[in-house]
């Protein structure tokens, strides 16, 4: 083996060792970078009378040169010849390079029989390592390997990639192994790109070079646009790869691609919303960059850990089971649960059985309420807590089922003006055991006591028509919902909670409704009233088929209707919004039917209605102490009935159960007009204090004057009672017919809807003659 440090040296070696006998004729020149190997190759070209060119002995544009017939052709030659390029086709056939340049070495070839100064040249590039491993013991080798050390080349690089990849590379491309060659036998350039059919019989080789075989999409993007080193091939098919190689080729990295395909400057979790419409491969594109995620979150631990898309989905709904009993636990459920919002995927079979293998806590702790069956299953696990267990069970659903948590207690602050503990207790309560479908005799015993009471708890409110009077005045509108009672003041508290506080002002009252409670007893109250809408839905709901859990879910999901209703009305111009119903119903009068509780009695001769809660005539009351007598029938107050073919599914009305005979009285009025009604005033004077009741009317003319003139209508409120003023005289008048026995009264004064003042004024009563002594 030769050294040399220069070019000019190892030329005059050659040039001398051309006039000197020699056993072997082939010398291998290796060099080290291609500035020589250019120089190095018209040197040996110059020095020889012919050349062989590997590219010759490709059968096709893209197979490897037949060795063997170049050997021949080598061995035939008659005069010195340069051989090349030899190491381009053994740099990508590594296992056979050390076999091959052996086999040249030890040929007989006649011409050197005859000339002893025949020769034959192969330049060999960047091949040291081989060189150092041929045997150096046979002195007829001696002088064959000659290195031309003038410093290695640090960039240089062959990147062999598989024809059919479709995509293009920076670099000198070159299409098919023979063009490759024939690139080499001219002048190359580095880098070095060959696009070749056979790149996959290359693909397991183990090169001693910078040489990559791209065989598939994942490598080109391993290779040539730094993939990631977590993806593996694995991760997804070649058609997946394929295709984000044809779009990392173009956008040069990952991340670029991935911003590219999902139209997106960076990531973000909201492109989460847009899963279900999705390609796959936009799916598991998004999927991919996931895992990439800097931050640890249960996305991308969810990410990190699944094998495939399906498997991904699969952990975020299924993952949340192991962090149930961890101090993060409340944290990890938020984020999985806004991340099921975007999604909104149908929940998979295999986190039922998850649920299924559980305990009955743990299981409520993990749903939500963002599908049917969730919310189903949430009323199906509280069925077996008793009220005791309320407040655990609340707090959970706060997170899990917010509506239903609000259902049974809003979340939240709240007066209603007219309510005592009593009802507070019963209602709480009720709420529960409707919610859990359960009828404990306990209860049974409190709804009994209280009817047995005769109403005293209800009587000691105001009557529904009574507030509304309080409530309205002439801008005012009434928002009417059929069967809607006081079970649900909680529930339209939460609903009403998120209206912005700066806008609008409410007030929650209850009073009860007229007896027996039915629709049509109960709206006289909306006569020569504005009424904004009458809404049958709730009370339709409650008389057609629905089953429980469902008969609950739909209600609510109804009166989450009520708030745009509202803001709609009042961003049209409505400024005050009365928000109440006709009467309420019972879901546990239904419930207790056909149980060892259900107290049912004979008709006796009487009409009977609503399903047995309320009969006509009164003869019977000392015999049913849990009815009420009203205005010539009986309704009951507890859950007992008379007999009556047919039978509700869901709810019922007619009978004075607390959840039947009170409601809401809401009102909702914008924040502007009622700091503007405080601000009004105007003094009212009376032209008589005391006035006189006409013997034939029985009514008092009441007139007065206002200290400052106005346009709008003046009108006052009176025991409830909305009365408009006629002018007269420069002032007003209106007409009263007092209560028995009345003596004084006080009416609220208003122009427009603004109460500006109170006007106080005495009755005088005529003197009565007794006809006894009337001569």
């Amino acid at each position: 083996m030769v050294k040399f440090n220069s070019l000019s040296e190892l030329r005059a070696y050659l040039r001398k060792d051309r006039t000197e006998s020699s056993l072997n004729p082939v010398r291998f020149i290796n060099v080290e970078s291609m500035e020589m190997w250019v120089e190095v190759k018209k040197l040996l070209l110059s020095m020889s009378s012919g050349h062989l060119l590997l590219s010759d002995f490709c059968d096709a544009e893209d197979t490897t040169p037949n060795i063997r017939r170049l050997i021949a052709k080598m061995k035939a030659s008659t005069g010195s010849i340069c051989v090349l390029p030899i190491s381009e086709y053994l740099r990508i056939n590594p296992e056979i390079a050390q076999s091959t340049i052996l086999d040249i070495l030890t040929k007989e070839y006649p011409e050197a029989l005859r000339d002893a100064l025949f020769r034959i040249y192969i330049p060999i590039y960047r091949m040291r390592s081989i060189l150092y491993t041929m045997p150096d013991n046979d002195p007829r080798r001696k002088g064959s390997i000659i290195l031309l050390e003038t410093g290695e080349e640090i960039d240089y690089s062959l990147t062999i990639i598989q024809k059919g990849l479709d995509v293009e590379l920076s670099g000198n491309e070159i299409y098919g192994f023979k063009k490759y060659l024939q690139y080499w036998e001219q002048n190359p350039d580095k880098p070095l790109i060959l696009h070749t059919s056979n790149a996959v019989y290359f693909e397991n080789n183990v090169f001693f070079d910078d040489v990559k075989v791209i065989v598939t999409s994942f490598d080109l993007m391993r290779f040539h646009y730094s993939l990631p080193a977590q993806f593996q091939p694995t991760d997804g098919t070649e058609d997946d790869w394929s295709r984000l190689a044809q779009i990392v080729a173009k956008e040069k990295t990952f991340q670029g691609a991935c911003c590219s395909e999902l139209s997106i400057n960076r990531y973000n979790t909201k492109l989460f919303e847009k899963w279900k419409s999705s390609l796959d491969f936009q799916k598991w594109l998004l999927w991919m960059w996931t895992r990439l995620q800097p931050e640890s979150s249960y996305l991308t631990n969810c990410a990190k850990e699944a094998s495939t898309v399906e498997a991904f989905i699969e952990s975020i709904y299924c993952s949340i089971v192991d962090f149930v009993d961890k101090p993060s636990f409340d944290d990890i459920y938020m984020q999985r649960k806004s991340l099921l919002i975007k999604l909104k995927l149908q929940v998979p079979q295999v986190f039922w059985a998850a649920v299924e293998h559980t305990t009955k806590l743990n299981a409520l702790r993990i749903l939500t309420d963002l599908s049917a069956k969730e919310k189903e299953t949430i009323f199906s696990l509280i069925q077996g807590y008793d009220y005791g267990k309320k407040e655990e069970v609340i707090t959970i659903l706060q997170k899990v089922y917010p509506a239903l948590a609000n259902y049974l207690l809003f979340n939240g602050e709240y007066e209603v003006a007219d309510f005592d503990a009593i009802h507070e207790d019963y209602f709480n309560k009720y709420r529960w055991y409707k919610a859990t479908n359960n009828l404990p005799e306990e209860f049974l015993e409190t709804v009994r006591t209280i009817a047995q009471e005769k109403g005293a708890s209800v009587y000691a409110l105001k009557a529904r028509n009574f507030v509304v009077n309080e409530e309205y005045d002439p801008e005012s509108v009434i928002l009417f919902v059929d069967g809607m009672g006081a079970e649900y003041i909680d529930y339209l508290a939460y609903v009403l909670d998120s209206m912005p506080k700066e806008k609008y002002a409410i007030q929650y009252r209850v009073g009860f409704c007229n007896l027996p409670s039915t629709t049509e007893n109960n709206k006289d109250f909306l006569l020569g009233k504005n009424v904004l809408l009458e809404m049958l839905d709730l009370d339709e709901l409650k008389h057609g088929s629905n089953q429980y859990p469902n008969n609950i879910i739909q209600e609510m999901a109804f009166l989450d209707t009520l708030r745009e209703k509202i803001e709609d009305a009042m961003d049209s111009g409505k400024s005050k919004i009365i928000l109440t119903s006709d009467h309420g119903t019972s879901r546990l009068a239904v419930l207790v039917r056909k149980t060892d509780y259900d107290r049912k009695l004979p008709v006796q001769g009487h009409s009977i209605y609503k399903y047995g809660r309320y009969c006509e005539g009164t003869d019977i009351a000392d015999v049913l102490p849990t009815a009420i007598e009203y205005d010539g029938k009986l309704i009951f107050a507890d859950y007992t009935r008379f007999e009556q073919k047919g039978a509700p599914v869901d709810e019922i009305h007619g009978g004075a159960s607390m959840e039947e005979w009170l409601v809401p009285v809401i009102t909702i009025e914008k924040v502007s007009r009622k700091a503007k009604k405080k601000k009004a005033t105007n003094k009212v004077i009376l032209k008589d204090e005391e006035l006189k009741i006409d013997s034939f009317t029985k009514m008092v003319t009441i007139e007065f004057k206002l200290e400052s003139p106005v346009t709008e209508t003046v009108s006052v409120l009176l025991r409830g009672k909305r009365i408009v003023c006629e002018k007269c005289d420069g002032g007003y008048i209106f007409k009263y017919k007092p209560l028995d026995g009345e003596t004084e009264a006080t009416a609220i004064v208003f122009v427009g809807s603004d109460e500006i003042s109170k006007a106080k004024f005495s009755i005088r009563r005529p003197l009565t003659t007794n006809k006894k002594f009337d001569i």
